[in-house]
């Protein structure tokens, strides 16, 4: 476990702190010089396919990007909306039966009325955004340690091959709970209430999670301390503030890749009036998360797929950019403790579909290869069940 390192530094912010170098050049930087071209290592879209879609626009290339990005960005559906208002009165049972069809259908699902002080909320995402604005040469004192999973200001999260395609995003990464596993020296000293408002916002988040996790499993006809029991103490708590660059070539890149979250559950905090970026895989069809403010997004993680045994999803998702404003998210997660061994909770597998797997390895094998879909998941399917499949080479 990592001991606490003390306050936030508050000298003033060295261009480059010892022993730290940059990874992976930062896309912010990329925009700064006006790139037109996307580079060879952020294309998920080769160049014949892309030039394939300016055929079928009459060779306009303006056309074509705008027409992808409208794919992109989906038609009228969005995720399912609950209002947790009254959860402890009258109205739980309805709403243990929205969590409850959200979990097995979505496994993504949008909370209003949840009990997080709104002002707050606005607060954790002023104070991202004036983080994401300092200059470049400000936020290179917290860059992460490269070749590890490490806290800290980047741009790569994977630490496998060179060659990987790249996200169009950079990122702070910071771990929250339990506290003694905080690493001031990635806490910014700007914009000053960063710290404090950074605090405040993990304790709400993480009781606002607990309660949901509750209502959770109420809906598999269990006790309300089900799921929390089985990711076990103490639940460990870590925050992305993710920035998306706008992108001159949004219809070739991804800002996140399509994946399924690696841990328990994940509490997503939307920038207001910001475009469409995050979209979910619903029925073989990518459904945006549209932002609505005072509103979180929660979605179903791996843990609780497996804890489950199957009957709530954790779900493939990706970001999107855009080609005309850049965009924050805030992804809080909820996971397991790294020496935490998952695996089908008795009271909901009779016959079990998954084995049993160690949280630590889970997440390792996430950060060494990368997000491939659900394969990481099914890989984890009992070889003699029928849900076994090979796995895809993607």
């Amino acid at each position: 476990m990592v001991a606490a390192r003390g306050p936030a530094p508050t000298a003033p912010i060295r261009i480059v702190a010892p022993g730290r170098e940059w990874g992976v050049e930062p896309v912010e930087l990329l925009v700064e010089r006006g790139v037109e071209k996307v580079p060879s290592t952020y294309r998920r879209v080769s160049v014949e396919e892309e030039e394939e879609l300016m055929a079928l626009n009459d060779n306009s290339i303006a056309a074509a990007a705008e027409v992808e990005e409208e794919d992109r960005i989906g038609s009228g559906m969005d995720i399912p909306l609950i209002d947790l208002k009254e959860w402890d009165e009258s109205h739980r049972e309805e709403i243990v039966s929205k969590v409850r069809e959200a979990c097995e259908e979505w496994g993504f699902f949008r909370i209003v009325n949840h009990g997080v002080d709104v002002h707050l909320m606005q607060r954790m995402m002023q104070v991202a955004k004036e983080f994401i604005g300092l200059p470049i040469e400000e936020k290179a004192a917290y860059v992460g340690r490269p070749g590890m999973i490490s806290q800290g200001y980047g741009s790569k999260y994977t630490i496998g091959a060179e060659d990987a395609v790249r996200d169009w995003r950079d990122y702070l990464f910071l771990w929250l709970q339990p506290e003694e596993v905080r690493d001031y020296a990635y806490w910014p000293s700007k914009p000053e209430a960063f710290r404090e408002t950074m605090d405040q916002y993990s304790r709400e988040v993480q009781e606002l999670a607990r309660k949901v996790l509750g209502l959770m499993s109420e809906g598999l006809g269990q006790r309300t301390g089900l799921l929390e029991e089985a990711i076990g103490e103490p639940p460990y708590q870590k925050v992305l503030i993710n920035y998306y660059p706008a992108c001159p070539q949004p219809q070739v890149v991804d800002g996140f890749h399509q994946h399924s979250d690696i841990g328990a559950l994940t509490m997503v905090l939307q920038e207001d009036e910001a475009p469409v970026g995050l979209q979910v895989r619903y029925d073989n069809h990518w459904v945006p998360a549209r932002p609505l403010p005072a509103s979180f997004v929660v979605n179903v993680a791996d843990q609780v797929e497996i804890l489950t045994n199957g009957r709530y999803k954790s779900i493939e998702h990706r970001v999107v950019p855009n080609r005309h404003r850049s965009r924050l998210s805030i992804p809080v997660f909820y996971d397991a403790a790294p020496d935490v061994m998952i695996s089908p909770v008795k009271e909901l597998a009779q016959i079990p579909i998954y084995k049993q797997v160690k949280f630590d390895d889970h997440e390792h094998a996430f950060y060494e290869y990368g997000a491939n879909g659900k394969n990481m998941v099914q890989s984890y399917i009992l070889s003699n069940h029928p849900l076994a499949q090979p796995l895809s080479a993607s």
